[in-house]
């Protein structure tokens, strides 16, 4: 910022101003701080020894510091999650509306981890995402996709 300011405070022939000087110069500058948390350049506005571009990536860079395991815990979650959609995925494209959860935990799908249930009588509807399935104690049933047809009969 030094030489910046060095640079505003020369006299350009035919200028005298400093205000025209200065003004002249930031379109010639790249930017010479960048944020910590995004990377997306410091705007000229503000202090000079800012560190983030707005509130939101001062908040997120400082969490991220506090608590790294809850970040890692999440993505950990979001992983099992997506793995289980993507197993439901497979047994539907493959026609399999049924199977025992002995042979599904076989295939890597955690019961444990779903995104949403319901009862709805004396049926446990469970959904991993945009899959839906009914449990019970031995089997899954009536796997399908929320935009199907599978459950609405019956």
């Amino acid at each position: 910022m030094e030489i910046y300011l060095n640079r505003c405070l020369e006299k350009p022939a035919g200028r005298c101003n400093f205000a025209q000087n200065a003004l002249a110069m930031t379109d010639d500058l790249e930017p010479f701080a960048f944020c910590i948390c995004c990377g997306k350049p410091l705007s000229a506005a503000g202090r000079l020894d800012r560190k983030f571009c707005d509130e939101r990536c001062k908040n997120r860079y400082h969490n991220r510091i506090r608590y790294p395991k809850r970040e890692s815990r999440q993505q950990e979650i979001l992983h099992i999650l997506d793995r289980n959609r993507s197993i439901l995925a497979r047994l539907v494209t493959l026609g399999i509306h049924s199977l025992d959860r002995r042979a599904l935990q076989h295939l890597g799908y955690d019961t444990d981890y779903i995104t949403s249930y319901k009862k709805v009588g004396n049926k446990h509807l469970c959904s991993c995402f945009d899959y839906i399935y009914e449990l019970t104690p031995t089997r899954i049933k009536r796997i399908g996709s929320v935009y199907s047809e599978v459950l609405t009969s019956e």
